[in-house]
C-alpha cells in the first residue's frame, strides 16, 4: 500500500499530521430537481483512489485512539455517512463491502422510528425546486400573515453584522438556509418550513421520507455486514439553540435508534456521536458524554490532529478530499 503525505498547513505554515476522516451525503446523479450530489461513478472512483493511499479504519478505531492520547497515523482515514440516506445502503454499503472496508453512518431517529421527513431535508428540497427570490417573497407574506413582518429584515441585519460563513453556499442562500434552519422563532420556522414545502415541493411528507431514508431492517443488516452505526439526534437540530430538555430528547431518541438497530436496547461502548451542522458547544459535548457515546464528530474542517478532543473530533468533506490528497491544502 503507498502511504500518502496526509499532511496539511496549518496558518502558521506548520504541517499538521493525523487521520482524514470523510463525510458524505448524497450519493446520487445530480438532478435539476435535488440536492447537490456525488455521483456513484465519482464515489466508486474516490474509494479506490482513498485505498490507494490510505488505510480506512472505522471511525471508533481512531476516537478510541483520540480519547486515550495515543498516536494518530497518518496514512489513516474513515469514512462518515450523515442523515441515514436510502443511498447509503443501497449504493454506499455495497460498494463498502466489495472492498472489504468498514464506514460509519449517522441516521436521525425521527425518519426511522416516526417516519417524519426532517426539516433539514424539507429545505433542501425547497431550495432545490425554487429561486432564493420566489422564496424569500413566499417567506415575507407567511411571515407577514404571522404578525412578523419586521422579523425578516431583523434576522438579515444581524445576518450582516455576522462573521459566520460557509464554504458551499453564497451569502443571500446561506441567510435564507439560517433562517429556515434556526434563527426564526421554532413553532412559527416548523410552520413556514411545512408550508414552504407543502407550495414548492408538492410530495407528501411521509412519502417522500419513505424514499429518502433507509430503513431500520437495513440498518441491521449493515450492522451484519460489519458497517458501524451512530448517533444524530432525532430531529437534526442546531443542538446549541435547543433548552435542556430538547437536548435531552435528541439523545434519548438517539439511544433508542441505536437500541432498535444493535438490538441491546443500549449505545454500544464505542458509539461516535455526529453533531447535526456540525453544531455543539461544552454543553452539548457532555451531554453526548453523559449519554453514553464515546466521541462526537462535527463539521469543523481539517485532519485529527494531535491534541484533538474526543468530543470535537473534525472531518472533510468528500468535495475537497482531492484538494487534502494532493496537497493543495
Amino acid at each position: 500500500m503507498r502511504h500518502a503525505d496526509s499532511r496539511e498547513l496549518t496558518p502558521r505554515g506548520q504541517r499538521v499530521h493525523g487521520p482524514l476522516i470523510i463525510t458524505y451525503h448524497y450519493i446520487r446523479e445530480n438532478a435539476a430537481s435535488g440536492p447537490p450530489a456525488l455521483s456513484p461513478t465519482d464515489f466508486r472512483r474516490q474509494l479506490d483512489l482513498l485505498l490507494e493511499r490510505y488505510q480506512i479504519w472505522p471511525l471508533s478505531h481512531i476516537a478510541t485512539m483520540v480519547a486515550e492520547g495515543g498516536f494518530l497515523p497518518a496514512d489513516v482515514c474513515a469514512l462518515t455517512f450523515d442523515d441515514g440516506l436510502n443511498e447509503h445502503y443501497t449504493v454506499a454499503y455495497p460498494e463498502l463491502l466489495q472492498r472489504g472496508i468498514s464506514g460509519t453512518f449517522f441516521p436521525s431517529s425521527g425518519p426511522l422510528l416516526d417516519g417524519v421527513l426532517l426539516d433539514v431535508h424539507q429545505i433542501q428540497q425547497v431550495v432545490a425546486a425554487a429561486s432564493v427570490a420566489q422564496i424569500n417573497e413566499r417567506l415575507r407574506d407567511l411571515l407577514e400573515r404571522h404578525a412578523q413582518k419586521e422579523l425578516l429584515s431583523a434576522l438579515r441585519r444581524a445576518h450582516a453584522n455576522s462573521t459566520e460563513t460557509s464554504r458551499f453556499d453564497e451569502p443571500n442562500l446561506r441567510f435564507l438556509k439560517r433562517a429556515l434552519q434556526r434563527d426564526l422563532p421554532n413553532g412559527l420556522r416548523q410552520e413556514v418550513v411545512h408550508a414552504l414545502y407543502a407550495e414548492f415541493v408538492g410530495v407528501p411528507e411521509r412519502t417522500m421520507s419513505a424514499e429518502l431514508y433507509a430503513t431500520l431492517p437495513q440498518l441491521r443488516q449493515m450492522v451484519r455486514g460489519g458497517m458501524e452505526i451512530g448517533g444524530h439526534g432525532s430531529s437534526h437540530p442546531w443542538m446549541t439553540a435547543l433548552t435542556r430538555a430538547e437536548l435531552e430528547r435528541e439523545f434519548v431518541e438517539s439511544r433508542r435508534l441505536l437500541g432498535e438497530v444493535y438490538g441491546s436496547g443500549a449505545v454500544p461502548r464505542n458509539a461516535v456521536f455526529c453533531y447535526p451542522y456540525g453544531d455543539h458547544d461544552l454543553a452539548v459535548e457532555r451531554e453526548a458524554r453523559r449519554h453514553g457515546f464515546a466521541a462526537g464528530v462535527s463539521t469543523e474542517h481539517g485532519r485529527v490532529a494531535a491534541g484533538a478532543r474526543p468530543f470535537a473530533i473534525p472531518r472533510v468533506d468528500t468535495t475537497h478530499v482531492l484538494e487534502f490528497i494532493s496537497g493543495e491544502l
